[in-house]
């Protein structure tokens, strides 16, 4: 008997970068990573919030279209989206259910009970989740709810909030320009920390790192659930800046960071790396990644935690966490043991051994998480090959369909440009402009179209 197999693409809008996936998922829920596509991105979003519509539409739809070449011919017609930025965080919200008598907890009531802590949710944001914190019944906790027996019932759930603007904007990419349909939303953070931190991790309690390009966002567990989420707004983009003031573009501070960058405190020694010294640019590198860290560590504060109360530690996630000497640097500061992600071996499959699985690891993340939550299936149907029918025309009507070709297309109907449009749009502009074929300024034209 064939398994079934569903198709889904995820989308992840980052400040310095957009990345794309497509991945199987057969009827046992194993996930195949399929291909990821990356595109950078230097001011098109900042702080998680997309900021100019256009610029992202057209490098996502250059993503999607490189992607459909692995489906073909379906194509990719919805997407599941991560969200993170710096509006996310947690807030409580407490319900409470006195039941008539004594009764069996069911599922059923947990989701009543879930969906009236969304009610309580603040004004003037977007709610993306509502994550279990704890279950007490008749005043006693519980860990498992489902199937214990009891008449007061209280649920605590930590509600994830953002921006309305962020989610709105998001909408307007995908839904307005590309005409794509969401089928639903994924907290960063959430995702990453569920594959790549262990049940035993979140039962003693710990804290999941996302370092990002412009923000960082900490997210601490404890008696296996989600205890407290925040995002700060600094990330390793900060180092990279720092490095500029030396007199260095974006790119090259960013390559120097990556090349020989060091969080741990200078000794003012020379420290040569291809000829290059280190020493006064990683005096700024290790005062900015310490800043960083303190800000992280504040967070156990904000929480009312210890890191007495976290003996799993902290696990490392995101590209500021390859900084060199970051996590030993966080080890020092925090008295606390750190560990880089990673995934849970043997859970999901790469396809192409091209993909480097620890650089995309937050997109590997996003999509063993939606195949672990009965995912819906993201391609277009199969096309039907239709056999060609053969009909016999008459004679005197040879001439006169000859004569429609003439006939000129009068629909005037405007047409919604969807998947593909931007990104030939733009390319076939810039042949136009190379062929010479434009009589008039081509940059005139192309502001027109753009």
């Amino acid at each position: 008997m064939q398994q079934e197999v569903k198709h889904i693409a995820a989308i992840e809008i980052g400040s310095s970068k957009i990345r794309g996936a497509i991945g199987s998922v057969d009827s046992q829920g194993t996930l195949t990573v399929l291909a990821i596509e990356e595109k950078p991105l230097i001011d098109g979003v900042r702080y998680g919030v997309i900021r100019n519509v256009e610029k992202v539409a057209i490098a996502v739809d250059s993503i999607l279209s490189t992607l459909d070449a692995n489906v073909a011919p379906r194509a990719i017609e919805s997407v599941y989206v991560s969200i993170g930025g710096r509006s996310v965080h947690s807030a409580v919200s407490n319900v409470d259910r006195l039941l008539p008598d004594e009764m069996e907890i069911t599922r059923r009531l947990l989701d009543e009970l879930k969906l009236e802590a969304l009610s309580l949710a603040p004004s003037g944001v977007d709610v993306v989740s509502a994550e279990p914190r704890s279950f007490t019944i008749d005043r006693v906790n519980v860990e498992h709810p489902v199937g214990e027996f009891g008449r007061d019932v209280s649920a605590c759930f930590n509600l994830i909030l953002c921006s309305d603007k962020m989610r709105r904007n998001l909408e307007r990419v995908l839904v307005e320009k590309l005409s794509l349909t969401v089928n639903g939303y994924y907290v960063r953070a959430v995702a990453e920390a569920d594959y790549a931190v262990s049940a035993n991790e979140k039962k003693l309690g710990c804290m999941f790192v996302d370092c990002g390009a412009e923000t960082t966002t900490v997210a601490i567990y404890r008696q296996g659930n989600l205890q407290y989420l925040n995002t700060i707004p600094i990330g390793s983009r900060n180092i990279t800046r720092d490095i500029m003031s030396l007199n260095y573009l974006e790119e090259q501070a960013e390559g120097i960071k990556q090349t020989g960058g060091n969080a741990r405190p200078q000794t003012g020694e020379k420290n040569m790396i291809n000829g290059m010294d280190f020493s006064n640019i990683n005096k700024y590198v290790s005062a900015r990644a310490s800043e960083i860290i303190l800000n992280i560590n504040a967070q156990l504060k904000y929480a009312d935690l210890t890191p007495q109360e976290l003996p799993a530690g902290i696990i490392l996630a995101g590209g500021g966490a390859r900084l060199g000497g970051f996590s030993d640097r966080m080890e020092a500061l925090t008295k606390m043991r750190v560990r880089l992600a990673s995934g849970t071996p043997g859970t999901v499959r790469i396809a192409d051994s091209r993909i480097p699985v620890d650089e995309m690891f937050d997109i590997i993340a996003l999509l063993s998480t939606i195949a672990a939550n009965d995912p819906a299936e993201c391609l277009s149907a199969i096309p039907v090959k239709e056999e060609p029918k053969l009909e016999t025309i008459p004679d005197d009507t040879v001439q006169d369909e000859v004569n429609s070709e003439d006939v000129p297309d009068t629909d005037d109907t405007p047409k919604k440009e969807g998947r593909g449009g931007y990104f030939k749009r733009f390319t076939s502009k810039i042949v136009s402009i190379m062929s010479g074929l434009d009589d008039k300024d081509p940059d005139d034209d192309f502001e027109d179209d753009m």
